[in-house]
């Protein structure tokens, strides 16, 4: 049985271009997770990991309302608070744009309750958050057949966080 045709295969051009792409292409794909991993670094751990914020209201910037803790896992910001105003406490996590790096968005909970909210958040600087934090708030129909029962409203919230240490 004559196998020198499978020789010629294997030593042909073609599969030398095929191995050559399929090197090239783990290569650059190394080369461009090296890079994005140095992007999460420079751009949010850098900036964000093991820090403490303060948090004001938007329209009210020199009153402090909570206080905020965050760790940071490649494009993922891990938050656990305190509101200073009630004692509740909070965590949550934001997804940012791993193209960007600047918008994210996420979720936070409150611990011993159903409250909870959805989050937008842009980079400001390196000091500072901007976070739109809508929720929803039960508020009772007040007229009409349906007097007394409860709907859902969504309630907007601005927040400015800014570092602390």
């Amino acid at each position: 049985m004559d196998l020198n045709w499978v020789r010629e295969i294997i030593e042909s051009e073609f599969m030398n271009s095929i191995f050559t792409g399929l090197i090239a292409s783990i290569f650059f794909a190394l080369i461009i997770l090296i890079i994005q991993r140095i992007r999460y670094r420079w751009c949010l751990r850098c900036r964000f990991n093991n820090r403490t914020f303060h948090t004001y209201y938007k329209r009210f910037s020199d009153e402090i309302v909570q206080e905020v803790k965050c760790t940071v896992k490649r494009n993922i910001l891990k938050f656990k608070g305190k509101n200073i105003l009630d004692g509740r406490t909070f965590s949550g996590e934001i997804i940012f744009n791993p193209i960007n790096l600047k918008i994210g968005e996420g979720f936070q909970a409150y611990d011993n309750s159903d409250a909870f909210n959805f989050t937008k958040v842009i980079i400001k600087s390196d000091n500072s958050l901007l976070v739109d934090a809508s929720y929803v708030a039960m508020e009772d129909i007040k007229s009409g057949k349906k007097k007394g029962s409860k709907y859902g409203i969504l309630k907007p919230e601005a927040f400015i966080w800014r570092k602390v240490d």
